[in-house]
């Protein structure tokens, strides 16, 4: 199956029930230095205070969200100054199915 072909699912059952609490520990450690959201083409960019943000937990939620959201597309960027990105992107509705997750 190729990346375009993959349903628009979350499989929840692709983790263990420990790991499903650590995705909402680690979820709201991310959520809590978020500092901005902004709409892309194909998806969202959140915005991070880049000194505030811890790197391996934002890599540890990327890497959750990956077993059970096999259609998203991460990218973290991190320039100078006071700045980190993630986009989170993907297919046709991948933009719809955040902002509807956004809003929960």
């Amino acid at each position: 199956m190729i990346e375009a072909d993959l349903p628009i699912t979350c499989d929840l059952n692709a983790l263990t029930p420990e790991e499903r609490k650590r995705r909402q520990i680690v979820l709201g450690a991310v959520a809590g230095v978020t500092i901005g959201r902004a709409e892309l083409a194909d998806g969202f960019e959140l915005s991070f205070d880049a000194p505030r943000v811890d790197l391996a937990v934002l890599a540890e939620w990327i890497a959750l969200e990956r077993r059970c959201c096999r259609f998203l597309h991460f990218r973290i960027e991190i320039g100078p100054g006071d700045k980190a990105t993630l986009a989170l992107t993907g297919g046709p509705g991948v933009k719809e199915f955040l902002r509807t997750e956004m809003r929960g």
